[in-house]
């Protein structure tokens, strides 16, 4: 049966996009460039040299296809611990702060960019969702705080919801060609919010109770790919926020359904499996962002392109600098260089394309409203990605990210135990503890640090299969291993990047041994 030569194009296109995105991943890594720049200017150089036609940005490819790939991965891996820890700032930023930001930047364009009111609304709903992707990862490079890292991708991803939702509300007023009432716009805007919060937790508390009882980790990954689009796509069908339901269900999965219904070789698979969908997701549409803007267009409107990308530096900075005198009247003080950098860090990308794209073409105005959000992202990648690491390390927030993660695991897990036997100290110094049980808990703790600093040997020296007493025995001294280096993460002695580290690597070695022991499954011997 012959290929239809559109077909052979897409599909030659979409092979030559991945190795240019192969090439980029590698070539950053030595300059030091964020990976996200680095595509969206190789796909300008290519897009002026090849005016490529067979693949394309569209509403549907980025809004129903990017989007929940990526806001399900980023809320999957986002630690509930931390984000409990500074939910009052995190909601603070994600909604009032949205709202004010949205309502400088509308204001702003309209009066000093001379657009229409169409245009100023909605390109102050749509630019107010930022995108975290190129600072996360260059914070966690650089070893920056993992308060302020978390701060940055939980806002990202809640006011990538709010964004949302009031851009729907600005959209729906203008296509219905008429003006929404206070009252209403409210009332809408609880009930996409909050409708898509009650169907993100419906959709993954099901998901969560569902691993619990599935045994199969391509079955498990199969559901979970199920949960970040349905919970996308029911929420929208339901005329309720889709990107809120998918944040939502993310959140509960990988922090509930994770640690209490995946076995250690599901835990494995899905860290890997999302994390290569969102990386490719990411390469995609940052590269068809470079292929996609005209430069000619932007050029045309330049100084309209540029006074918006000041007005939404300007409304960005209001926002996070009240906020901080705020936070420091209420005793709850964000240091001056985090907001520094929670300013700058507000780079604009795949949200803000996604809603642009999806402006009907009968909407007055459509095709400036592009031009200018084009423009905005390009000079927010760009610009602000490109001088973020510069930033950081003149602001001091420069960390030990870049050594070796296996050598920072055994430095935070000595502390840790140091804090313990300190605190062992303490206790009988107080009276509260006598001697014989201090050093009782004391022998049990050093036992514990032994085999924590040694007991993860390398994979090569695991008991070969058809040794099932020695590989049964190994399975549930890394079960003990791993409940340990839990308790040591909610105890707050092992920071997330090397508890992460460890668990990963805890999860492949039980995952490998279940494998080796036949007739059992990993998840019936390491399962929660």
């Amino acid at each position: 049966m012959p290929i239809a030569a559109d077909a052979v194009s897409i599909e030659e296109t979409l092979v030559v996009l991945l190795l240019i995105a192969a090439a980029v991943a590698v070539a950053v890594r030595r300059v030091g460039v964020p990976y996200t720049v680095g595509l969206v200017v190789v796909g300008l150089v290519v897009g002026l040299v090849t005016h490529p036609s067979a693949v394309s940005l569209s509403s549907d490819l980025v809004f129903y296809v990017f989007l929940p790939i990526l806001l399900f991965e980023a809320a999957f891996n986002l630690e509930a611990r931390h984000l409990l820890a500074d939910w009052r700032r995190i909601l603070v930023l994600a909604v009032p702060g949205v709202l004010v930001a949205f309502a400088l930047t509308a204001t702003g364009v309209h009066f000093l960019g001379g657009t229409t009111w169409v245009v100023a609304l909605l390109f102050g709903a749509l630019i107010a969702a930022t995108d975290p992707v190129s600072v996360v990862a260059l914070f966690r490079r650089l070893g920056v705080p993992e308060r302020l890292t978390t701060m940055v991708e939980a806002e990202s991803l809640f006011n990538d919801g709010t964004a949302a939702v009031v851009f729907a509300i600005v959209l729906t007023a203008v296509v219905d060609g008429g003006s929404v009432a206070a009252a209403a716009a409210v009332g809408r805007f609880v009930w996409m919010a909050a409708g898509g919060l009650a169907v993100g937790l419906a959709v993954g508390y099901a998901a969560s109770a569902l691993h619990r009882r599935i045994d199969d980790h391509l079955i498990e990954v199969t559901l979970s790919t199920i949960v970040a689009f349905g919970a996308f796509l029911l929420g929208q069908q339901l005329g309720m926020s889709g990107v809120v339901a998918c944040v939502t269900a993310g959140i509960v999965v990988g922090n509930y359904g994770r640690h209490r219904g995946m076995g250690p070789v599901t835990r494995v698979t899905m860290g890997t499996v999302w994390e290569y969908a969102a990386f490719v997701a990411n390469s995609l549409i940052f590269l068809l962002i470079g292929l996609r803007l005209d430069l000619t267009l932007i050029v045309d409107h330049a100084g309209l392109v540029l006074i918006a990308f000041v007005v939404v530096v300007v409304a960005r900075a209001v926002t996070i600098y009240g906020f901080g005198i705020v936070s420091w009247v209420a005793g709850s003080r964000v240091p001056f260089n985090w907001q520094h950098v929670l300013v700058w860090g507000g780079l604009r990308g795949t949200v803000a394309l996604a809603l642009v794209l999806s402006v009907p073409s009968g909407v007055a105005g459509r095709e400036t409203l592009q031009v200018v959000t084009f423009g905005v992202v390009l000079l927010s990648l760009v610009g602000q990605g490109l001088t973020m690491p510069l930033l950081v390390r003149r602001l001091g927030l420069v960390g030990e990210g870049e050594e070796p993660v296996g050598v920072r695991q055994r430095e935070v897990l000595v502390e840790g135990f140091v804090r313990a036997h300190e605190a062992l100290d303490q206790l009988q110094e107080t009276g509260l503890m006598t001697r014989a049980e201090r050093e009782h808990l004391g022998a049990t703790i050093e036992a514990q640090e032994q085999v924590l600093l040694e007991g993860l040997d390398p994979l090569e020296e695991e008991p070969p299969a058809g040794e099932d007493d020695r590989l049964a025995e190994r399975i549930e001294g890394l079960l003990v291993q791993r409940a340990r280096v839990e308790a040591l993460r909610r105890a707050g002695a092992v920071d997330a990047v090397v508890t992460a580290a460890l668990l990963d690597e805890l999860d492949g070695r039980i995952a490998l041994l279940g494998e080796r022991l036949a007739g059992t499954s990993p998840k019936g011997v390491g399962g929660p």
